[in-house]
């Protein structure tokens, strides 16, 4: 059942020989910055998540900073074992995107570029953030 605030998106996948279920769940009651803008809640990016050898739909998040995980306290919760508990953080701005490793296991990728931990980088429209190898999402400016 969705409540307000959260969407879960469900992938069923295979991944090796063991079937796995994959849940992402955006909180957006538990934003960083949720009223300090006016226009905060104005969803401004679109994030088209890829796991495995599928895609998943898309999540539109307004302005402010999310945290990326498996993590529970996650704004993104990624359950995918590939995914640290707190992966990254997603900075969304008005006018552009950062995203900045938090140190995690298998790091932070821009297309090829990989990220040096806790540096902040700014995301171009329409580029591919991996997680992993197989855990990604496709960024994309809304306005």
């Amino acid at each position: 059942m969705l409540t307000t605030g959260i969407l879960h998106l469900i992938f069923l996948g295979l991944l090796a020989v063991f079937p796995v279920v994959i849940l992402i769940q955006v909180r957006a009651e538990r934003k960083i910055t949720s009223g300090r803008f006016r226009w905060a809640r104005k969803p401004r990016v679109e994030l088209r998540w890829i796991l495995g050898p599928d895609t998943l739909d898309t999540i539109r998040l307004p302005a402010g900073n999310y945290l990326i995980g498996r993590s529970p306290e996650s704004h993104v919760a990624v359950n995918h074992a590939a995914v640290s508990n707190r992966h990254a953080v997603l900075m969304v701005r008005r006018k552009h995107t950062s995203v900045m490793d938090t140190d995690s296991l298998n790091g932070v990728r821009i297309e090829s570029l990989p990220l040096k931990p806790w540096t902040r980088v700014r995301i171009p429209d329409r580029q591919t953030v991996f997680l992993s190898r197989d855990a990604a999402f496709e960024h994309r400016r809304l306005s």
